[in-house]
């Protein structure tokens, strides 16, 4: 039952409970959704600090400078926290489904603005995909066990669902109007299920 049926059920005791119950599950839901999104974005922050201003270069991946990862902290950092900020508002006043109703409660930008914060939250909303498909990387050739594809494309699809809000907050930067904010949350299984798709190809299954 959705939150919309609940509304139009009947006022009977039976109805109120049930109503009651329909919203405290969608509540908790996007309550684990919006816990994990915040735990992901403190692992992200932590981790990019840790390299850019802790670790020696001989230790960081790919031999890149840790310098050179300050960008990306820079990038992601301010828009990981504000998202936090709007995910927790949101949450505790209530209201669903916590996507949209996140995206709606970002800050007025100027117009001439908009095309820069907009870009900012697709680069964060790409850095995740980047995140789900890099969990699925290659260990040169050899044939994982079923049980890491399994968790690999779990923790894949969960960050998924997690880098949806950033393209939200894009939509609603550039638009005012809820329709796309709704359509894209409506279907957002099938975007997280291709970023997930993807992530399990490069993994060569």
């Amino acid at each position: 039952m959705t939150a919309t049926e609940c509304e139009r059920s009947p006022q009977s005791p039976v109805a109120r409970f049930g109503r009651a119950m329909c919203r405290f599950i969608e509540w908790s839901s996007n309550f684990a959704a919006v816990l994990f999104n915040a735990g992901f974005s403190l692992l992200a922050i932590v981790t990019l600090c840790g390299i850019v201003f802790i670790t020696r270069p001989q230790q960081v991946m790919h031999d890149i400078q840790p310098w050179m990862w300050l960008p990306l902290l820079v990038v992601m950092a301010p828009a990981q926290i504000y998202s936090q900020y709007l995910a927790w508002r949101t949450i505790f006043a209530g209201q669903s489904p916590s996507g949209p109703a996140i995206a709606r409660r970002q800050m007025f930008i100027p117009t001439w603005l908009r095309p820069l914060v907009a870009f900012a939250w697709l680069v964060n909303f790409f850095i995740g995909f980047a995140i789900v498909v890099s969990l699925s990387k290659p260990d040169g050739g050899a044939a994982p066990p079923i049980g890491l594809v399994i968790f690999v494309i779990t923790i894949g699809f969960w960050l998924a669902f997690a880098a949806n809000i950033y393209l939200l907050l894009a939509i609603r930067t550039l638009t005012p109007s809820s329709a796309p904010l709704d359509r894209v949350w409506r279907h957002r299984i099938l975007l997280d299920v291709a970023m997930a798709f993807v992530g399990a190809m490069y993994y060569r299954l």
